[in-house]
């Protein structure tokens, strides 16, 4: 999961991560402070990785992402040309106001792949 401009799921990020341990999580923001916060917060955590970028830019990581969580709508094309988002992608778009009240249930790969494989 791509969770971009993670600043502006600083109140609820944490409880997504906990609570989706066996997931990715690959946090983006472009204000170093922020970055320098999460990474320090989320150093011990094998399953997060933190980038210091702008969304708006080419993606300085490489892995195929399966579920982005953005505010507001990020720009679709350059993503889809350099193939970072693979077929199949969910793409939210989430007031970050409503994050605490959400339930965010995420499959397993092996799940979400019998449900494409269908």
């Amino acid at each position: 999961m791509w969770i971009a401009e993670c600043e502006k799921f600083s109140d609820g990020i944490k409880d997504i991560i906990e609570s989706n341990k066996r997931n990715r999580f690959i946090l983006t923001t472009e204000k170093y402070t922020f970055y320098k916060l999460f990474e320090s917060y989320f150093k011990d955590y094998e399953n997060v990785l933190v980038i210091n970028q702008s969304i708006y830019l080419k993606l300085l990581f490489k892995e195929k992402v399966d579920l982005v969580f953005s505010v507001p709508n990020i720009g679709m094309k350059s993503y889809f040309e350099n193939k970072s988002i693979k077929k199949g992608t969910t793409l939210m778009n989430i007031n970050p106001n409503d994050i605490k009240e959400m339930e965010v249930p995420l499959l397993d790969m092996e799940k979400q792949n019998g449900l494409f494989n269908k």
